[in-house]
């Protein structure tokens, strides 16, 4: 899997390029269209080495919401991450795009009119749950990859905690036509203690039958 962005995660704008948004939307997209060039062309270096994935990004939402209005979504990220999508798939790859945060306030567009083939980095803490990506379609339309919650339950919770997440999330996944990849909700980072990773590929092993790996 190659990780390439084209200059939509938001969450890194300058200020200056959400002022232009409002003030100067035409400097907006040029600079976007700038961003954007390299990015294609790296993608499509990328498949041609052998990536059969391509992760998309950074950040459009927190918690709260999308960091830009719906209406600027769709003027100024989305034709980008459609473009990019489509330079993916006509390569032959894969689409993901890699985001975390709530994400419900533009739905349509972040899951069905990106074109998009996966979404990696789902954030259970900021509502996006599995029974609503079912209810909603998303998990038909959409392979997800998580939904282990990286901020309570692997940095807080015990190992039993963990454990029942894992089961929960697989269960989950088994049931959903678009496709699941068990995957935490951002990253393994130096918050999660060891003994919980260790409990989460236990449990995904014992989930599926496999063997055990060696004790550390």
């Amino acid at each position: 899997m190659a990780e390439i962005g084209a200059g939509t995660g938001v969450a890194f704008f300058a200020p200056f390029l959400l002022m232009w948004m409002i003030e100067a939307p035409e400097l907006c997209h040029r600079w976007i269209a700038m961003q954007k060039l390299p990015a294609l062309e790296m993608t499509r270096r990328a498949i041609t080495n052998g990536a059969a994935v391509v992760a998309m990004g950074g950040d459009v939402s927190c918690d709260k919401g999308p960091f830009i209005s719906p209406q600027a979504y769709r003027a100024f990220v989305l034709p980008v991450i459609q473009e990019h999508t489509r330079v993916i798939q006509q390569a032959g790859a894969r689409a993901v795009y890699t985001s975390d945060g709530n994400h419900w306030p533009i739905c349509q567009e972040f899951f069905f009119d990106s074109g998009i083939d996966g979404y990696k980095e789902v954030d259970k803490a900021a509502g996006m749950t599995w029974p609503r990506l079912i209810e909603s379609g998303v998990a038909e339309r959409v392979c997800i990859i998580g939904n282990i919650d990286a901020r309570y339950t692997m940095c807080q919770g015990t190992p039993d905690d963990v454990r029942r997440e894992v089961i929960e999330c697989l269960d989950f996944g088994c049931r959903t036509p678009g496709g699941h990849i068990l995957h935490l909700s951002h990253s393994v980072h130096e918050d999660i203690p060891k003994e919980n990773y260790y409990v989460l590929v236990e449990a995904y092993r014992d989930y599926f039958g496999m063997a055990r790996l060696p004790a550390l």
